[in-house]
């Protein structure tokens, strides 16, 4: 059972690594991706983990920790901005995804559908 857990995830970083590097936008964007994927952006949370910081809270909000998903998708003010940019019919699909899940919701629907298997 565990094996199978870890050759799906294993899987399922491979998808996300393909589709950021097949993006094409703006390199530092894809950059940004990466980092994103790879959970190496540094948030309070990173820091914490590292012994960098006493205090994993949001800076912006205060009241939850700032993990990836907390920074880019679910702080108050980073869900203003989202319901400015998605469509109202998908706020539940996107604000329920997991990191990995929502960047390739994200990508895949700002690119249109193609061929992950490449």
């Amino acid at each position: 059972m565990m094996r199978a857990l870890i050759l799906w995830l294993g899987t399922m970083l491979k998808m996300v690594f393909k589709l950021v590097w097949k993006w094409r936008g703006h390199e530092t964007i894809r950059i940004l991706l990466w980092k994103i994927t790879t959970k190496v952006l540094i948030t309070n949370l990173f820091r914490r983990h590292r012994h960098l910081t006493q205090d994993d809270l949001c800076p912006i909000c205060g009241l939850e920790v700032e993990s990836i998903l907390h920074a880019l998708r679910d702080c108050d003010d980073a869900q203003c901005l989202w319901r400015s940019l998605v469509p109202c019919g998908l706020g539940s699909e996107f604000n329920n995804l997991d990191l990995e899940h929502w960047i390739i919701w994200n990508m895949k629907n700002s690119l249109g559908s193609f061929d992950l298997k490449d």
